[in-house]
């Protein structure tokens, strides 16, 4: 009777322990990566800040947006950069009171963070 009940703890952590090691390994050698590019616009640019940041680890601490979508419009993402352009002025508007309304989605500006966080 014990021996049976060694043998199946013994299974149950090995079966345990196996899980753990291919979640971890999934991960490690390139699971896929979620990516948060925000509900508001300044959660996009947060997001391609960070993007650009991991990157490129040389990246400047304080990047503001204009100098982020700079940078990510170098990297070749395959999205409207004129209307990034649209978006950033629209947000910078709103973000330093020219503009009363709240925080908007800039769908253009979020498919580039999540570009730039796959190429991460």
């Amino acid at each position: 009777m014990n021996t049976l009940v060694l043998d199946l703890t013994f299974a149950a952590l090995a079966a345990l322990d196996s899980l753990a090691v291919a979640a971890l390994g999934y991960q490690l050698l390139g699971g896929r990566r979620r990516v948060r590019t925000g509900t508001s616009a300044r959660e996009a640019y947060s997001s391609l800040i960070a993007g650009l940041t991991r990157l490129d680890p040389g990246t400047p601490v304080g990047l503001t947006p204009r100098e982020a979508v700079a940078r990510a419009e170098r990297l070749g993402l395959g999205v409207d950069w004129e209307r990034v352009q649209e978006e950033l002025v629209e947000y910078e508007k709103g973000r330093f009171g020219r503009r009363g309304e709240g925080p908007v989605v800039h769908p253009e500006t979020s498919k580039a963070a999540t570009r730039v966080w796959r190429m991460a």
